[in-house]
């Protein structure tokens, strides 16, 4: 026999989470995501003769899933130029409310509907950067900030303005603990 869990009057707080490590906010600073981050946007004009053979456009991106799954083909033509590379993060700035985050795992060209973010410099974890971007808090933050009412986008100008807190790289260790556990799924996809 299956013993009852608890019942939502019974659950209680635990104090002791707020003293583990990855808890610990003492170091933590206020950022600027354009401060941090990179938006960039490297062009290749012909991606077939630089040897780039797939396509991403925000339908090949899935609301809340870090993972590309599916892609087009770029010998089947495609006008998109933007290039991602394996561990960039790719954000959907097109009807943000969808969601569409993912992390590169091949090189390819995206559609210009969709920014190409990395780590401006060592301040931030690559592994972070997701989590950052999948937060509840950004997709808000962008949501406000797009314009349109047909197919709202928001822009990086907006974007470049939000506001987080960047844990120190002495807590390095616990969260890429912590993230690495969540990303190897993905790293590990067959693709």
């Amino acid at each position: 026999m299956i013993a009852p869990g608890p019942v939502p009057g019974d659950l209680r707080p635990n104090p002791g989470w707020a003293s583990l490590p990855l808890f610990d906010r003492k170091g933590w600073r206020r950022v600027r995501f354009g401060d941090v981050i990179e938006n960039v946007n490297e062009t290749e004009r012909d991606p077939a003769e630089v040897g780039i053979e797939r396509f991403i456009g925000l339908e090949h991106l899935e609301p809340g899933s870090l993972q590309i799954r599916t892609w087009g083909n770029v010998a089947d033509g495609t006008t998109f130029t933007r290039r991602c590379r394996p561990g960039q993060v790719l954000f959907g700035k097109r009807r943000a409310y969808q969601r569409k985050v993912a992390v590169a795992e091949f090189d390819a060209v995206v559609s210009g509907d969709i920014y190409v973010f990395m780590p401006a410099d060592n301040r931030l974890l690559p592994e972070l950067l997701p989590f950052i971007c999948l937060s509840e808090r950004f997709f808000q933050y962008a949501v406000e900030t797009s314009a349109g009412s047909l197919s709202p986008r928001t822009n990086w100008k907006h974007l470049a303005e939000f506001e987080f807190d960047l844990p120190p790289l002495s807590s390095s260790g616990v969260l890429r603990r912590c993230f690495g556990r969540w990303m190897r799924p993905i790293a590990n996809a067959q693709i």
